[in-house]
């Protein structure tokens, strides 16, 4: 059996239409995958479940952990408060996700902070002069 060398792609898919745009500025990170997602109702948070990394799903875990509690995690907490919250979770299964729940109303606030936190750590040499 032969293995083959995979490579990252971003694909359309269905998303709620209430959380589109904030998906589409999570896609800004390269190596984030959205695994699953829900706009949210009434007085319920919407939500994303996100995998970080491109290596393997044993050490993935580790880059996953670096990206919400070293960079992004941060970073956006300090954008939105407490408009939003981002946690680690581990499965029944063994795999490491990351978790964004965001407050009702407040998803337009989210996906603005999201995008300008990707330019930036996308572009690091906008904030020196590199």
């Amino acid at each position: 059996m032969s293995t083959h060398e995979q490579v990252w792609v971003k694909v359309n898919a269905p998303a709620d239409s209430g959380i589109a745009s904030l998906i589409e500025a999570l896609s800004r990170f390269p190596e984030l995958q959205t695994a699953s997602s829900c706009q949210g109702f009434e007085d319920h948070p919407a939500s994303i479940t996100f995998r970080y990394g491109l290596s393997t799903p044993d050490k993935a875990w580790h880059q996953l952990s670096e990206f919400v509690l070293g960079r992004f995690g941060p970073e956006l907490m300090r954008r939105v408060g407490d408009s939003a919250t981002l946690a680690l979770e581990l499965t029944t299964w063994g795999e490491t996700l990351g978790h964004l729940s965001i407050r009702p109303g407040c998803v337009q606030q989210v996906t603005e902070a999201v995008g300008s936190i990707a330019d930036e750590i996308a572009s690091p040499c906008r904030k020196s002069a590199c």
